[in-house]
């Protein structure tokens, strides 16, 4: 005898009449009533919504064009994978993308397709993180360690934070780490980062919207050199590389569950700004500016205009 509320369901629901509206499927009918005081409320509206079908056969499409290479066990030439082990894959895939609607097809632009990489052949540098996943932009390929696609929930978060880093494309020339040192004494290290040219970029972002993301993400663009981005690091402290921050991102916006990390680093936002304390204002800040940045460029969700 309670009533419940069942927001999946609920959301479901709305994304399915959405799309049907944008598509002329439903009688429009003068809205009337619909206001909450002396607001209507306008849906966030989607710049290249298309009906869940032809998502679905895009994603298909796309996937089907995939390369499925594993490399065998203690070697590190990699081979073709058995056409049965190939359908699993593209399925497991295919059901993390579809999982996540927020997820264009056109996220898969730069990603020709997926390497699994035997434990033993797996010599990512994991100085920085335990994420045993990347895209690499030398040949384009996303590669995971293969016990990652043992479990469903390891592999779709491995898949995302990879997909994630694939947006970013080939942007960075050079990446480096100094050491910084004052009167003989190690007291840091300076990351340096050198992107490409934009005409030799291949990356998911425009010149201007890559130069936003890496100051948002604590990144110093050199006054001197456009193309030259900087990090102090403090003694021994860690570090996330942009490009890592990036997929790390991407995938706690889609699903927060999957990145541990970013949810503590945003958990300031839940806690009252105190004017006290400057530097808490400015994190708030660059922490709602990096949401932002996620919902509207990468993701492509606008406010209308009518509704602002």
């Amino acid at each position: 005898r309670i009533i419940q509320h069942d927001p999946a369901s609920l959301a479901l629901a709305i994304r399915t009449l959405s799309v049907l509206q944008g598509h002329g499927a439903l009688d429009r009918r003068p809205l009337s009533g619909h206001v909450f005081g002396n607001k209507r409320i306008s849906p966030r509206v989607r710049d290249d919504d298309i009906p869940p079908c032809e998502r679905y056969r895009d994603i298909r499409r796309r996937l089907g064009a995939f390369v499925t290479r594993q490399t065998a066990d203690r070697g590190d030439a990699d081979q073709s994978m058995p056409e049965f082990e190939r359908r699993l894959l593209l399925d497991a895939v295919a059901e993390v993308i579809w999982h996540h609607p927020d997820i264009p097809p056109d996220h898969l632009n730069s990603v020709l397709g997926i390497i699994l990489v035997d434990p033993s052949s797996w010599h990512r540098c994991q100085q920085w993180d335990n994420i045993f996943s990347f895209y690499d932009p030398l040949d384009g390929l996303i590669k995971i360690r293969r016990d990652q696609a043992e479990d469903p929930l390891c592999f779709e978060m491995a898949f995302l934070v990879a997909l994630g880093e694939s947006l970013l494309g080939n942007y960075a020339e050079e990446k480096s780490m100094q050491d910084v040192c004052e009167k003989g004494e190690k007291i840091g290290r300076i990351f340096r980062l050198r992107i490409r040219i934009p005409r030799d970029q291949v990356c998911f972002l425009r010149a201007e919207e890559l130069d936003t993301y890496l100051r948002l993400a604590r990144m110093r663009p050199s006054v001197v050199n456009p193309l030259l981005y900087t990090r102090l690091v403090n003694n021994e402290e860690g570090f996330t590389p942009p490009g890592l921050f990036f997929g790390l991102f991407y995938t706690w916006y889609l699903d927060n569950r999957f990145a541990a990390y970013m949810e503590y680093k945003m958990s300031i936002m839940r806690n009252e700004v105190s004017n006290l304390i400057p530097e808490q204002i400015r994190i708030v800040k660059r922490r709602k500016g990096l949401i932002r940045f996620f919902r509207e460029t990468v993701f492509g969700h606008r406010v209308p205009k009518q509704a602002l």
